[in-house]
């Protein structure tokens, strides 16, 4: 597996991850992507000519995230985390998520 970048991230990104996906045929080539729908769709866009396109879902569960950046309790974060990862998956067959945390911090779940 190659991920390829961080399609919107930047333009730049975006072409970067277009072109590997053109030349890599063999192994599975991602996208990373924020859990929303315009990061979704920039990486399923930038994957589509791979010859096993997928896409890296994440977002970031830490008390700090939670409260001062996604202004989110758990069950919100969830219930967002299976909202996208069903998006995602409509769009793309193969779908990976990470949750994202500080070290020393507990997951959520």
């Amino acid at each position: 597996m190659i991920e390829a970048g961080f399609p919107r991230a930047s333009n730049e990104d975006l072409l970067a991850v277009k072109e590997v996906s053109k030349v890599v045929k063999s192994a599975a080539v991602t996208g990373l992507a924020r859990l929303n729908q315009k990061d979704i769709d920039a990486a399923v866009e930038s994957v589509a000519e791979a010859g096993r396109p997928m896409i890296h879902l994440f977002i970031a569960t830490s008390p700090v995230h939670r409260e001062s950046k996604l202004h989110m309790n758990k069950e919100q974060i969830l219930d967002k985390i299976a909202a996208d990862v069903d998006y995602a998956r409509k769009r793309m067959p193969y779908v990976i998520f990470l949750q994202k945390m500080l070290r020393g911090l507990r997951m959520i779940f």
